[in-house]
């Protein structure tokens, strides 16, 4: 026997809607996948308060024994006179005996000569004591003279200067075309006035909103009731696991180290020192 069908599966209109593909049209919907599964309709959500920590709390842990001061080094390495060691003198110089013989080939083979200096072929500067005039003049004054020229001859008609004999006129061509009117009044403008135009009848402020909706009567908000507080009949337990597991072991015996005994061993070169 074949299964029911959906009714988002039998509609092709698109106005009918099912919890399985609730958005979208006929064609999109049969596109998407199924909202529902099996997941979502037998697991529900439940509300359940979140699992306690088991974590110890974060305190100092407080020792009661007396705090010591001796250590290891102070109990085992104790302190021995040690003298410094003798001084080692240093060996006194003693002079080699004989000569040394500082003859060489060279002081024997080549023997020092000596030359007399050569003369030199350059002749002795001597300066001449002149008591004569200095004459300071050049070739170029004494060469380049300057003469005197004739002023040159004019030719031609000689412009000789006639004073007018009439009144200086002194009209210019923007005196005589641009005429001083003296103060004019501008020209009116044609742009008619910007003028508020007020109305003398009331402001009708009715709307078809105000006509047609009524306000209806808003219903009282709904106020959920408080929950009185209940005490729990049992009583408070505030040990956790690590207080009530891990108890502190006071009074407990700090167990002996293993290490071999660390005593001072005195060595033959310090004995000789210390008899030093």
């Amino acid at each position: 026997m074949p299964l029911p069908k959906c009714i988002c599966q039998i509609c092709t209109c698109g106005r009918h809607r099912c919890p399985h593909k609730p958005q979208g049209s006929p064609i999109s919907r049969s596109l998407r996948p199924c909202a529902l599964s099996e997941y979502t309709q037998q697991f529900k959500k439940y509300r359940v308060k979140p699992r306690e920590s088991l974590k110890p709390q974060q305190k100092a842990l407080a020792h009661d024994a007396k705090l010591e001061s001796m250590t290891i080094n102070r109990q085992d390495y104790v302190a021995h006179p040690v003298t410094p060691p003798p001084p080692k003198l240093p060996a006194v110089y003693a002079p080699p005996e004989g000569s040394i013989d500082s003859t060489s080939e060279y002081k024997n083979q080549y023997q020092g000569k000596w030359a007399v200096p050569a003369k030199m072929m350059r002749p002795p500067q001597s300066r001449k004591d002149t008591r004569e005039h200095f004459d300071h003049k050049s070739t170029h004054s004494t060469e380049f003279v300057a003469y005197s020229l004739q002023p040159r001859e004019i030719y031609g008609n000689k412009q000789v200067y006639e004073r007018p004999t009439e009144q200086f006129d002194a009209q210019s061509t923007v005196r005589m075309d641009f005429v001083n009117f003296g103060r004019v009044e501008p020209t009116k403008s044609l742009k008619p006035p910007q003028v508020a135009k007020l109305s003398t009848e009331s402001l009708d402020d009715t709307t078809s909103y105000k006509l047609s909706y009524a306000s209806p009567p808003m219903p009282e908000k709904y106020q959920r009731p408080k929950e009185v507080y209940k005490p729990s009949e049992g009583e408070f337990v505030d040990t956790s696991t690590f207080q009530r597991d891990f108890h502190a072991h006071s009074g407990a015996k700090v167990a002996e180290s293993m290490k071999p005994p660390q005593k001072p061993l005195l060595t033959t070169l310090l004995a000789v020192i210390l008899i030093y």
